[in-house]
């Protein structure tokens, strides 16, 4: 009964199995435009259109001062006091 539950309710399904629609629709627009990574050319003045290998944080700090919500590059390897007095 419990297995069957967790068959039935999408909320027991793992997180792939939602972009499946997504990866065949993909497939689909890549074989009819003859190009795997076609979605790159809608915004050809950032490397592959942002959609991977991208710092975002690059291109906001190219921006006006005034357009740039405030924001901090931290890195991972930071401790919680750095981190605190970083976002303060």
């Amino acid at each position: 009964m419990i297995r069957l539950q967790r068959i039935l309710k999408y909320e027991f399904w793992p997180f792939w199995l939602f972009y499946v629609p997504g990866y065949i629709n993909w497939a689909r627009l890549a074989i009819l435009a003859r190009y795997t990574t076609y979605f790159t050319t809608t915004n050809p003045m950032m490397n592959n259109s942002g959609a991977f290998n991208v710092s975002k944080f690059d291109y906001l700090s190219k921006l006006p001062k005034e357009w740039i919500p405030m924001s901090a590059k931290i890195n991972a390897a930071i401790d919680s006091k750095s981190l605190i007095s970083v976002l303060n």
